[in-house]
Formats: C-alpha cells, sequence, structure tokens
C-alpha cells in the first residue's frame, strides 16, 4: 500500500491507515523558497450543509500550471477519498484524483462537497491536497491541508419528561440530537438530581434542569402507593399505631377504618377503641389491624387496696372510675391507726392520682389526711401527710380476678 496520506502532516488525528504497495516514505525537499517567495496555501472557502469549498494559492513558480487535485475525509477512523465524482473508503494503491488537470490561477476555488449534506457526520475532517505528483502533494509547503471539521450543531433545547414519580429516572437528551449536551445541574437537587445526562427524582416538588444554558421543568410526583403498613398491628384497646406509606416516599392520601367502633383512623394515626379487628385502607391499599381487650393490669379503673406505713400504719382501699380520657374519680376509706377511718376523694388525670381524706370531730368534718401516688400496671404507690405532721408511703395493688 502507498503512503499513508497524512503521515507526517496528520499525526495529531493519531489515526493509523493500512498502506500496501511499497513506496518510500518521502523525505521534505531541501529546496528553500527565495526569501521573497510566498509558498502555496489551501483555505476553507464557503460552507453549508451540503456544499463545500476551497481555495488553492499556488505558489509564483506554479501559477498557471495545471495540477492535479486530491480530495480526502477522515470519519470514525477510515479515510475516504474522492474518486471526481463519489468518495469511497481507501482501500490502497494509488490514490483515486479528484480532478485530473486543474489549471492554477492566482487563486483557484474548488468545489470540495457538492450537494450531499455532512452536517450529521460530527467530526469529519476534510482534506485538500494539490501537485505535479502524490510525492510533489507531500513534499512541497503548503500543497496539503486540513480545511474543515464538521463539528456538533448548537445545543437549541433539551428533551426531558415533564413528570416523574419520586425515586424514578430519566434521560436528558439534546436538541437536536447530534448536539453536545455539556454539563447538566438541577436547581434544587432535594427535588432532583443530576449525573451526567440522567436525572433522578428524589421528593416531590418542582425542578428546573439546565444545560450548557438550556434549561427545562420537570414536576415531580409522589412515588406510586405500592402497600400500606401498620406499627404495630396488634394493640391493646386505649394505644395507638401509626400508619406508613410503601415505599416511603410515597402519599398515603386519605385513610379510613372499616370498623371505627374498634379502631378508628385521624390522618395517619389508628386508635384502639374495642376489641376486634378492623381495615385500615389508604389509596385503595389495606391492611388489617388487631384489638385486644388489656389485661387487668393495663387498665387503670378498679379497686386498690393495700397497706399504709410511716408515723401511722393502717390499710387503705380506693376505687378509680374513669370519666373521660385520662380523668379518673378517686374515692375510697383509709383505716389509720389511732385516727379511725377516714373517707377519701379525689380527681385526677393519670398516671397520677391525688386524694384528701377527711376526719370526723364534734359533729363536723376537717382534711386530716393528703396523699399523692402513681398508677402503674395494677399498682398505686404513693405518700401521704395528715393535719398533725404526720407522713408515711402506701402501697396498693389492684384487685384482678
Amino acid at each position: 500500500m502507498i503512503l499513508n496520506m497524512l503521515r507526517g502532516i496528520l499525526a495529531a488525528t493519531a489515526i493509523t491507515l493500512a498502506s500496501a504497495a511499497p513506496v518510500p516514505t518521502p523525505v521534505p525537499d531541501a529546496r528553500v523558497l527565495p526569501a521573497t517567495a510566498q509558498p502555496a496555501s489551501i483555505t476553507l472557502g464557503t460552507v453549508s450543509s451540503s456544499n463545500i469549498t476551497a481555495t488553492i494559492v499556488p505558489s509564483a513558480a506554479d501559477v498557471g500550471s495545471t495540477q492535479t487535485v486530491w480530495m480526502g475525509a477522515i470519519f470514525q477512523g477510515t479515510l475516504y477519498l474522492r474518486n471526481g465524482t463519489a468518495w469511497q473508503p481507501y482501500t490502497g494503491g494509488n490514490y483515486p484524483v479528484a480532478i485530473q488537470s486543474q489549471p492554477l490561477a492566482a487563486s483557484t476555488t474548488i468545489n470540495v462537497v457538492n450537494n450531499l449534506d455532512i452536517s450529521g457526520l460530527i467530526g469529519l475532517q476534510l482534506y485538500v491536497g494539490f501537485g505535479t505528483s502524490q510525492m510533489d502533494m507531500f513534499t512541497a509547503p503548503g500543497k496539503l491541508a486540513l480545511i474543515y471539521t464538521v463539528p456538533a450543531p448548537q445545543l437549541t433545547a433539551i428533551s426531558l419528561a415533564t413528570s416523574l414519580a419520586a425515586g424514578s429516572s430519566a434521560h436528558i437528551s439534546p436538541v437536536p440530537s447530534a448536539a453536545t449536551l455539556g454539563s447538566c445541574s438541577s436547581n434544587n437537587t432535594s427535588v432532583a438530581t443530576v449525573s451526567g445526562n440522567t436525572v433522578t427524582a428524589v421528593n416531590p416538588g418542582t425542578v428546573t434542569i439546565t444545560c450548557s444554558g438550556q434549561s427545562a421543568i420537570l414536576v415531580v410526583t409522589s412515588a406510586p402507593l405500592t402497600g400500606i403498613s401498620l406499627a404495630p398491628s396488634s394493640l391493646a384497646v386505649g394505644s395507638q399505631s401509626q400508619v406508613s406509606a410503601q415505599p416511603s416516599n410515597a402519599s398515603l392520601g386519605s385513610c379510613t377504618s372499616s370498623n371505627p367502633s374498634v379502631a378508628s383512623v385521624t390522618g395517619s394515626l389508628v386508635t384502639a377503641n374495642n376489641a376486634g379487628t378492623a381495615t385500615i385502607t389508604c389509596s385503595g391499599k389495606s391492611a388489617v389491624i388487631t384489638v385486644t381487650a388489656p389485661s387487668c393490669a393495663q387498665t387503670a379503673a378498679g379497686t386498690y387496696s393495700g397497706s399504709i406505713s410511716g408515723s401511722y400504719s393502717g390499710s387503705a382501699t380506693l376505687a378509680l372510675t374513669q370519666q373521660s380520657g385520662l380523668l379518673y374519680d378517686v374515692t375510697g376509706s383509709i383505716s389509720i391507726n389511732g385516727l379511725g377511718t377516714v373517707s377519701a376523694t379525689g380527681q385526677s388525670d393519670l398516671p397520677t392520682v391525688n386524694l384528701v381524706g377527711y376526719c370526723s370531730s364534734g359533729g363536723g368534718a376537717f382534711e386530716c389526711f393528703s396523699a399523692s401516688g402513681t398508677v402503674n400496671n395494677g399498682t398505686l404507690d404513693g405518700s401521704y401527710t395528715t393535719a398533725d405532721g404526720g407522713s408515711g408511703s402506701f402501697n396498693l395493688t389492684k384487685a384482678c380476678s
């Protein structure tokens, strides 16, 4: 194969082309131009999407001569040569001739691309050379030149899905498709992030994606609800459970209960009302909750009895009756050695219990005893004081059958 067209002149392209015939590598000749001589040159003329011209300015010595013109193109590592009417891949041997006998004036314009749209061949390089021979083209100064590289089209817009569900991703595309996106960014990474040409939706909201000055607006919606979970899914009367969306970045929407008398729902909070089962449904997704009756120790209402100790010893019996929510009435009697039986009353928000005891004297009643305790899992423990300065503690236990 013959000498590679670009050897020594196009080394910067780093494209190695095959050669077949054993043609010696040309050595630049040693002729020296006179100081006043102008070397030859080849420059780009006019450019459109389907027509490109070049201007040949020969050296003074070549003006008026007739010489051969060669035209080459490199695209994706392949060398193409024009044979006069068409472009063909170079397969070896002598180079096809583009123009056999071109008269050269002081400035000569030639057609390199005629009615052939090469605008989509991004990176294609066009070369033009002339000379009395291939050797002359390679060795004479200015007789071979790269005149044009097809550029990427200018980015005029970006194409992106207008809406994405949180957790999903989409590609950003350039407009026109052959343009280069360049660097892309998000103006709100808590809503959507960008990596390369991929945008990932993070949380519901609106975000602007920008690539090389071109922008598009993306609306991120909640992820589709695939299910709901209850934590816990079994609970005692009076306790509560939390409804959670699956996946976690989905929206629950409106939630309802199939049996509010067993379990009612407010927002995402389920409250156990009575023993039984209920189906909790949010935006078409459901889960079953089981409500159990609380054990004796888990309820505050009931009768507590036990001993008192301290300045006075004795025993006490107190009844807690629920009024509403955590508000309880306290009634009962306290037997105190030396003081007799004291009638006790009170009303408190649990778990704290406050009460006073009344003693009788001379036909009247006076406050002679006060106490404060805490209800916890079937016990009522606390301390007391008496009008005469006495004090002590009490430890009562709920009676459970």
